[in-house]
């Protein structure tokens, strides 16, 4: 067999290369009917990695690629594998995604799809089924119904690439058109309601904490995971690069992209009233002051403090989430470039012209009116100047500087014109004007 190089995986066995890898906690080997070429090693090398790959992620059809194998026959037939078998597989190939996205499926799995279609193979089941299953169900809202459509898309389209069924009956599963809830931001006076009333009645931390909230912007799951490393008091920067979600802390932010929040005075004080609380007792920038450990989520927040605040003051309930949207909107309001506000949110531009067109629109509005408003004052004055006395005497006085026209050419020219339009005498033309009046073309008009 000629020299390789990290070709793990590969054998020779009676003049011809064979593989082995693991499967189902068993050393499969399988061969590939090919001479140990160079060629060959390298192409046996490739197939080995696609198929542990496969393994790995638990979509490793043993039939696709060996068929002849008799472990193969050994194995279920693709047919016979059931909805639930298959949901589990795809369910557990899904750690890319956010704990939060993959409990969801989950719930929506256990909850409406698996007592139905758990047993079923997989390949038995139609798009009729599917369609008056979803009519059964009851959801509370479109976006539900679509969340709950994902992971049966996503189940039925990993078996067709599997090679499982011949086609995907829930693609044609239709998502809802749904009408997007607009921002409901608090005025500025509601914010320092808010805040007077939770310096009043909660402890400093939950003040703090709001505080920096609506002069942030800061997702909730971005806010309980900040630590004092993301703080630069010199440059006046808060770092935001990390989330927590379901207990768990993710070294990354929803969208994936790290940004720096230029702290305005309110974040700013907020934080270093902050730092006497928490700066010596550890990493994390705000702990529960019940227990002293650091919040594991928003519910003591929404629940406790914020919900029965809006109650209490009067205020219009809104999703503790609003204070992000009021922090935009005071941005716009203050005339805040969009570019600029949108990085501080961490928004696409696409995203933020979107969700906060209306208070743009309103900003703009005011900034444009403002510059006509600008030139018709300057215009007008220029015109109350020229009208003023001392206005009129300079006039007057350039007026007696204008050379005096002789009268025997004045009276000359009244008498050619009153020929020209009693039609006596053609009008000179423009190339040729009349002997001696070249001087006043004005006159002949």
């Amino acid at each position: 067999m000629p020299k390789r190089k990290n070709l793990t995986g590969l054998q020779v066995h009676g003049g011809k290369l064979r593989i082995w890898f693991v499967y189902e906690n068993k050393r499969c080997f399988e061969s590939l009917n090919l001479p140990p070429s160079e060629t060959n090693q390298r192409a046996a090398a490739k197939l080995r990695n696609e198929i542990c790959e496969k393994i790995r992620h638990g979509i490793f059809n043993y039939a696709e690629y060996f068929p002849d194998s008799v472990k193969t026959k050994k194995s279920p037939k693709p047919e016979s594998l059931s909805f639930g078998t298959v949901a589990d597989l795809w369910l557990t190939s899904q750690f890319h995604l956010a704990k939060s996205t993959l409990e969801g499926y989950r719930k929506t799995l256990n909850y409406h799809w698996l007592p139905k279609l758990a047993n079923r193979p997989i390949a038995s089941i139609k798009y009729n089924e599917l369609t008056a299953l979803v009519g059964a169900i009851k959801f509370n809202t479109a976006k539900t119904r679509n969340n709950s459509i994902i992971p049966i898309r996503r189940i039925f389209d990993a078996a067709y690439q599997d090679g499982l069924i011949s086609s995907n009956p829930a693609e044609r599963l239709l998502y809802v058109k749904r009408q997007k809830k607009q921002p409901d931001p608090l005025t500025l006076e509601e914010v320092e309601l808010v805040l007077g009333h939770i310096i009043e009645h909660f402890p400093p931390t939950i003040y703090s904490y709001f505080e920096l909230a609506f002069f942030t912007g800061l997702r909730t799951s971005e806010q309980i995971a900040l630590r004092w490393e993301d703080v630069d008091f010199k440059r006046s920067i808060l770092n935001v690069q990390r989330s927590k979600v379901l207990q768990e802390v993710n070294e990354r932010t929803k969208t994936y992209v790290a940004r720096e929040v230029e702290l305005n005075s309110r974040a700013l004080a907020a934080l270093k009233r902050q730092r006497h609380l928490t700066f010596e007792t550890g990493e994390w920038i705000f702990l529960n002051p019940n227990t002293g450990e650091p919040f594991i989520d928003d519910r003591p927040m929404r629940r406790w403090i914020w919900t029965p605040t809006l109650r209490l003051l009067g205020l219009r309930h809104r999703a503790c989430y609003q204070t992000r949207h009021t922090y935009a909107t005071l941005m716009l309001m203050s005339g805040a470039n969009p570019a600029w506000a949108a990085s501080q949110l961490g928004h696409s531009m696409q995203m933020f012209l979107t969700v906060y067109a209306r208070w743009i629109r309103e900003a703009d509005k005011g900034r444009e009116l403002s510059k006509l408003e600008t030139i018709l004052k300057e215009t007008n004055k220029t015109t109350i100047d020229k009208n003023t006395p001392e206005s009129q005497q300079n006039n007057s006085k350039c007026a007696k500087n204008v050379p005096k026209i002789k009268s025997h050419l004045l009276s000359g020219c009244i008498k050619i014109k009153k020929l020209v339009e009693a039609g006596g005498i053609e009008p000179p033309s423009a190339s040729t004007p009349p002997q001696g009046l070249h001087a006043y073309p004005a006159l002949l008009i």
